[in-house]
C-alpha cells in the first residue's frame, strides 16, 4: 500500500484560513465595556439666578407675600432644569397656580395654630391657656407625616428626567401607623429617639419612591445616625465650632451614600466626593461676596453651595438610564409641599 504523507504547508494554510477564536476575544465581543459613574452636573448661571431671585423678592414684597408660591415655583424650575445627569436635565412641571392653592390651604391650617400659640396667652383664661398651646404643638407634630407624604407625592410627580416622571406610592394611613410609636418615643425620651424616627420615616419614603420602574431604599439605621450625631456634636464642641463645615459634610455623605437605587433587581449606590475643606472654601467665598455687596449677592452665595453639593454626587456606572420605563401618574395638589415648607421639612 502506498502511504499518504500530509504536507505541512497545506496544514499551515488550512489553519490560517480558520484560526481558533480565543475565549477572551469572545468575552470582549459579547460583554459591553463597563460604564463610568454617572456624575451630576449643574449648569446654572449665577447672574441669571441673582436676577430671578431679586425679581421674585420684588414681586413678593409688592403683593404682600401672595406671589411667594410663583417665586418658589420659578426657583425650583431653574434648579431642576440646570441639573444634568447622563446627558439629560431634570424638568419641573409644577405651576405657581398649583402651589398657590396648596399655600392657601397650608397657611389656613398652620396659621390658626400659630395664632393660638402666639396670641393665646393674651386672650384665653390662664386655666386653659397651657393646654391650648400644648394641644397646638401636638397638632403641628401630628401634621408632619401628612406634610411629608403630600410633599413627596406632589414634588416627585411634578419631576421628570428624560421624559419619565418620578412618583411616590406611599399610603398616608400606613405612614401614620409606622411613625406614631416613634413620635411617642421621641417625646418620652426628650428627642433622643428622634434619630430612629427620622430614619424609619426616610426608609418608608424611599421604599415607596419611584423613577419609572426604578425604586430605592435607605441602607442605614437609626443607631447609625444617633452615633454619628454624638460624634459630630463632640467634635464641634471641642473645636469651638470650627468643625461645623466638616460635620455638615459628614451628615451629607451619610444621607447620600446610604441611598441605594434598585434597577432590575440590582443595587447601585450614590456617592459624593464633597469634603469639609471644599465646603468651607465655598462658604468663605460666598460670605465675602455677600458682605462686599451688602447682602445683594446672598442668592449667589446660596447657589454656590447648591452647585458644590450637587456636582459632588455620582451614581454607580452600571445603572442604565436607557432601560427605564414610565410607570407613574400625575398629581397636582401642592398642599403637603407647602406644609413641609412651613415646617422646614425636606427629603
Amino acid at each position: 500500500m502506498e502511504e499518504k504523507h500530509s504536507n505541512p504547508l497545506e496544514s499551515m494554510n488550512s489553519n490560517d484560513e480558520n484560526p481558533p477564536v480565543s475565549n477572551s476575544i469572545n468575552k470582549s465581543v459579547d460583554s459591553p465595556p463597563p460604564r463610568g459613574d454617572h456624575k451630576f452636573t449643574f449648569h446654572g448661571s449665577y447672574k441669571q439666578y441673582l436676577g430671578l431671585s431679586l425679581y421674585n423678592l420684588l414681586l413678593t414684597v409688592i403683593t404682600l407675600g401672595l406671589y411667594y408660591p410663583w417665586a418658589k415655583c420659578a426657583i425650583r424650575k431653574f434648579l431642576w432644569q440646570e441639573t444634568e445627569v447622563d446627558g439629560s436635565r431634570f424638568e419641573w412641571h409644577g405651576t405657581g397656580k398649583e402651589m398657590f392653592r396648596g399655600f392657601i390651604k397650608a397657611y389656613l391650617v398652620f396659621g390658626t395654630l400659630i395664632l393660638l400659640i402666639n396670641f393665646g396667652p393674651m386672650f384665653l383664661p390662664p386655666s386653659i391657656v397651657v393646654w391650648v398651646i400644648l394641644g397646638a404643638y401636638l397638632l403641628i407634630l401630628a401634621f408632619i407625616p401628612l406634610a411629608i407624604h403630600g410633599m413627596m407625592r406632589y414634588r416627585l410627580s411634578r419631576t421628570s428626567l428624560r421624559g419619565i416622571h418620578f412618583g411616590y406610592r406611599g399610603v398616608l394611613k400606613e405612614l401614620y401607623k409606622k411613625t406614631a410609636f416613634d413620635f411617642l418615643l421621641t417625646i418620652i425620651t426628650f428627642g433622643i429617639y428622634g434619630s430612629w424616627l427620622q430614619i424609619n420615616m426616610r426608609k418608608y419614603v424611599l421604599k415607596h419612591s419611584k423613577y419609572g420602574n426604578v425604586s430605592a431604599r435607605f441602607a442605614a439605621g437609626g443607631g447609625d445616625l444617633f452615633g454619628l450625631t454624638i460624634v459630630q456634636s463632640i467634635l464641634i464642641m471641642i473645636t469651638f465650632y470650627i468643625y461645623i463645615p466638616w460635620a455638615i459634610i459628614r451628615f451629607f455623605k451619610f444621607y447620600v451614600e446610604n441611598t441605594v437605587i434598585i434597577q432590575d433587581g440590582k443595587e447601585y449606590n450614590l456617592k459624593t466626593n464633597a469634603t469639609g475643606g471644599g465646603y468651607l472654601w465655598v462658604l468663605i467665598k460666598g460670605s465675602f461676596l455677600t458682605i462686599v455687596t451688602l447682602g445683594i449677592a446672598g442668592p449667589i452665595a446660596s447657589l454656590m453651595v447648591h452647585k458644590y453639593m450637587t456636582q459632588s454626587i455620582s451614581l454607580s456606572g452600571g445603572f442604565n438610564f436607557d432601560n427605564i420605563e414610565q410607570t407613574e401618574s400625575a398629581y397636582n395638589d401642592a398642599t403637603g409641599d407647602d406644609m413641609a415648607d412651613i415646617l422646614d421639612l425636606d427629603f
